[in-house]
């Protein structure tokens, strides 16, 4: 049928390319009930897809919510989707047809093959796989049910992985801006992560930016100590090592290891821990 929803962002389906006219899900009930069928595989019961549309249902909601499918059923005609073509009626409630495709369910497949890609050695293929993957967006945005806190978390954590995929395969390719940018973005997310602060120091280094590299990681050392009052892991160690003996002043000069699981959180044996004193220009160990 060539169908595909898409939940993160505006709400929207296409079929076969064509996508729906403006305004056709402007109606808030018809989109909730879209997204809510469409991270629903299997189909929800009428009194779950009501309590997804109003946090206390009314006494007349089994009226009401029949009406919200037909509406969504008529803004879905103009593409050759209204009726029982996409939203479908069953012995529980509705589902969706079952060759929908919905994009949080296709993105969590998609970082499937680009870490399968990635650890394959293929990290062009990786990196096209994550980029055009990675959702771009809120799901839902002005809904709070309770109901979206788990496909929210779902939201967040395929985004996460599709993000380390493309800092770890531009850096893999030599591409020092695209794997800074990828490893910012995860760091706004999780300031305590050591992984994508490893791939923020060797990106910065590679591409000829060591003063900001050793920055980098001063600056993470203070968060790290500030808020957990621990140092750096001994990988996040051995890649600031990296920088401090690479002297790198242009592309190219820093190995690209692949990226271990974080250890933010961790604390360090004393061998490993870090602490930088000044001397002139120079960072150094102590």
């Amino acid at each position: 049928m060539g169908v595909r929803i898409s939940t993160v962002g505006a709400v929207t389906v296409q079929r076969d390319g064509r996508s729906l006219p403006a305004g056709a899900l402007d109606a808030r009930r018809s989109r909730v009930v879209l997204v809510a069928l469409a991270l629903s595989p299997a189909g929800l019961g009428s009194r779950a897809l009501a309590e997804r549309v109003w946090d206390a249902p009314p006494s007349t909601w089994s009226a009401a919510l029949r009406g919200t499918i037909l509406a969504l059923r008529s803004a879905l005609d103009p593409i050759g989707l209204g009726g029982q073509e996409l939203v479908r009626t069953t012995d529980q409630g509705w589902a969706l047809a079952p060759d929908a495709a919905v994009d949080l369910l296709e993105a969590r497949a998609a970082a499937d093959r680009a870490e399968t890609e990635l650890a394959a050695g293929r990290a062009e293929t990786a990196l096209e796989l994550a980029t055009a993957a990675r959702p771009r967006g809120d799901l839902l945005p002005g809904e709070d049910g309770e109901w979206l806190d788990e496909p929210r978390a779902q939201l967040a954590a395929v985004t996460e992985r599709l993000l380390a995929i493309e800092g770890d395969a531009a850096l893999e390719l030599g591409r020092g801006p695209a794997a800074a940018a990828a490893a910012r973005e995860l760091l706004e997310r999780n300031p305590l992560d050591e992984r994508p602060q490893r791939t923020l120091m060797r990106a910065l280094a590679l591409s000829g930016d060591r003063a900001g590299a050793i920055h980098a990681f001063e600056e993470f050392r203070t968060v790290l100590a500030e808020q957990l009052g621990v140092d750096p892991g001994p990988a996040t160690a051995a890649a600031y090592l990296e920088v401090l003996r690479s002297g790198a002043s242009g592309g190219g000069t820093l190995p690209a290891p692949r990226a271990t699981a974080s250890t933010a959180g961790r604390t360090s044996s004393p061998a490993s821990r870090l602490v930088l004193r000044r001397r002139g220009s120079s960072s150094c160990w102590a």
